[in-house]
């Protein structure tokens, strides 16, 4: 795929117009085929051996045209690597399950997405994962909410169901102080208003439901890592 890095950083309509293309990998199409199908084949077994560490072996794990679109999305949050999930919600809940187990407490803002409060209060609580909330708008509260089994700090900023704008690079400050992680909902700014790892967050989540589809016809989400 054709390396952008050298793209001036406003040219951001070229980027969205080329990212994730490459013609010469596909017989000159300017987007990448759909590709449908579940079993994927290999001429021997070494080649397997090859497939299972750089590329899907089995469809669910994806194609080239997903893994296009990952690469889309995270060349515009200037993360290390992005991952697709079949839905927003999908996306947060992996991202929590992945930095938590039983025994540690997670800090999230108290106007994040609804589902994503019920998660922490139904599931994250029955696997004795301790979820509290905190007033994003004044960081001496999450300073005084942070224990020692605090393992991460969720925002979504602006909020779902207030829309404040919250201080970001704050926040992190505080969270990373005392070693926890920081999550982010970045679906309402999306990386073209703001991009969480300029800021010091470890994971951004879009729920690409919005605006990266659009069109109020499909389910994606995706979560980025620095």
């Amino acid at each position: 795929m054709e390396d952008l890095n050298d793209k001036e950083p406003g040219d951001t309509e070229t980027l969205l117009c080329r990212l994730g293309r490459a013609p010469a990998e596909h017989a000159g199409m300017v987007n990448v085929p759909i590709y449908r199908g579940s079993t994927i084949v290999s001429e021997t077994l070494e080649d397997w051996d090859i497939r299972n560490k750089d590329t899907p072996s089995y469809g669910r794990f994806g194609s080239p045209l997903s893994r296009a679109l990952e690469a889309a999305v995270c060349k515009l949050e200037g993360g290390f690597r992005s991952i697709l999930f079949p839905s927003g919600q999908s996306a947060c809940t992996h991202s929590l399950l992945a930095c938590l187990k039983a025994g540690d407490a997670i800090l999230i803002s108290d106007g994040v997405y609804a589902p994503v409060r019920a998660f922490a209060d139904s599931v994250l609580a029955r696997l004795q994962i301790e979820a509290q909330y905190f007033c994003p708008t004044r960081p001496s509260e999450l300073a005084a909410k942070i224990s020692a089994n605090t393992r991460a700090i969720y925002l979504e900023s602006p909020s779902s169901t207030t829309f404040e704008v919250q201080d970001v690079p704050a926040l992190v400050a505080i969270a990373h102080q005392s070693g926890a992680l920081v999550i982010m909902d970045n679906t309402w700014a999306t990386p073209l208003y703001f991009r969480p790892f300029e800021h010091g967050v470890d994971i951004s989540i879009q729920a690409a439901t919005k605006y990266i589809v659009g069109h109020s016809d499909a389910f994606l989400g995706s979560c980025n890592c620095e």
